[in-house]
């Protein structure tokens, strides 16, 4: 029986940063007997992990033992931590396989954001940010929160927080992030990590409104939406769905991760069940990170009625496993508009493409993460830490999707404030499809 496949990218937040230590200054002579040691430790616990656990026995037909010997005494002879982690995710490169690199600890306490030690007092503005062209930007604003009295407008840049310069860590990702569709979902999330903290707090966010100047703004953090869900070895996580009418006769669906199945789950059924008689049911994804492909599988069952199709397959180093969809009785038979965006990753991306290679929902938005592999992570005894594929992807259609993403059947770019047409172009033109649909029969 396997265990439940986590494939969600909350887990891995920034996690394929180190690719950036090659642009590093190089430092000084600096190691002491007990760093270099520790780095060959580290070497020696990351070699073998790879040799256990990534699932490509064949190691994309590498000599995986004989890289150990050359990349080693490059470990050994390091003047200091950076070219000892150069060398080590040097050699993870010869194996040309996504999702295997090296975090530096010292990224990794600056992208984490401010928790306050505490999941449940961790705070959120409300904001929902997006990375384009370069740029972050507000692409929504939270109508319940305090927030939105500030008048705050989707498309609006956001310069700096807390007085910290947005653009150099947004920079450094996209410099070293080689595989450009993943480079959207980290820099957003590194965003909203600043943006976050705890709830008794503000924090000053300086916008740049394109069309009127500038607005230095000092925002309150609400509590954050949704319950607070563990599984494994993940930091705690907030789960919410929500579900409305819109356009009138519109369903429409949104939740941020594919976990918490004991409320998820019967949540879809209810919303199936109530817009069952709309014109169209509209599922969006944008900004979901992913999770449990079993709950993938059984969510896919409301809008894939007349099929036994699968949403991809998995294959570990011994198995495969098909991501079968279960068909459920009462599913949407409706037109399906499925909505995504560059921070769309994993189970998110094998739902809405499964769908889509089916013919069961049409997409909309922007292309996705392309984050589709389930990887773990492994603490190295100098304080990195190493993320590596468990898992291969093949969707549907046969296709990788890994470091390409999910085309939309409808490609909407976001813009600017002063370049949007409306608020939510995105959503706009789900319902324009779903109005040039036939109505239900």
């Amino acid at each position: 029986m396997h265990r439940p496949i986590l494939t969600t990218l909350s887990t891995l937040l920034l996690t394929s940063l180190l690719m950036g230590c090659v642009t590093l200054e190089v430092e000084e002579n600096s190691l002491s007997l007990q760093e270099q040691q520790q780095n060959l430790d580290s070497f020696d616990v990351l070699w073998q992990t790879v040799h256990d656990k990534v699932w490509d026995t064949t190691f994309n037909g590498k000599d995986w033992k004989a890289l150990g010997e050359q990349y080693r005494p490059l470990v050994a002879q390091a003047k200091n931590n950076t070219e000892a982690r150069v060398a080590m995710q040097t050699m993870l490169n010869e194996l040309e396989l996504s999702h295997l690199n090296i975090m530096p600890a010292d990224l990794q306490e600056d992208l984490a954001g401010k928790d306050g030690g505490d999941p449940s007092a961790l705070g959120s503005t409300g904001l929902t940010v997006r990375v384009h062209r370069g740029k972050a930007f507000v692409t929504a604003v939270d109508p319940e929160s305090p927030v939105a009295k500030f008048r705050i407008q989707p498309g609006w840049l956001i310069d700096a927080i807390d007085g910290r310069p947005v653009q150099p860590m947004l920079e450094r990702i996209q410099e070293v992030l080689h595989v450009e569709s993943l480079a959207g979902i980290y820099m957003a999330r590194a965003i909203e990590k600043q943006l976050d903290g705890p709830q008794n707090e503000t924090v000053e966010v300086l916008f740049d409104t394109v069309m009127y100047g500038v607005a230095l703004v000092d925002l309150p953090r609400q509590p954050k939406k949704g319950n607070l869900v563990t599984l494994g070895n993940m930091p705690p996580l907030r789960v919410h769905m929500e579900e409305k009418t819109v356009a009138e006769e519109i369903g429409y669906v949104t939740f941020n991760f594919f976990m918490d199945p004991l409320r998820l789950m019967p949540a879809m059924e209810q919303a199936v069940k109530k817009h069952q008689d709309r014109r169209g049911m509209i599922v969006d994804l944008r900004g979901n990170g992913g999770g449990i492909a079993g709950v993938a599988m059984g969510l896919a069952g409301w809008f894939a009625p007349d099929d036994v199709g699968h949403l991809g397959t998995m294959q570990f180093r011994d198995t495969e496993l098909r991501l079968q969809v279960n068909p459920r009785i009462g599913a949407y038979t409706g037109p399906v508009a499925i909505l995504v965006d560059n921070c769309s990753a994993s189970c998110a991306e094998f739902f809405a493409g499964g769908l889509q290679s089916m013919g069961y929902a049409r997409v909309f938005g922007t292309q996705t993460a392309g984050a589709a592999l389930p990887a773990s992570l492994q603490k190295l005894p100098n304080g990195d830490t190493l993320m590596f594929p468990v898992a291969d992807y093949i969707s549907e259609s046969g296709d990788r999707i890994e470091g390409v993403g999910i085309r939309p059947d409808t490609v909407i770019v976001p813009g600017y404030f002063g370049e949007l047409e409306s608020p939510d172009p995105v959503l706009d033109a789900a319902i324009a499809w779903i109005n040039e649909q036939s109505p239900q029969g």
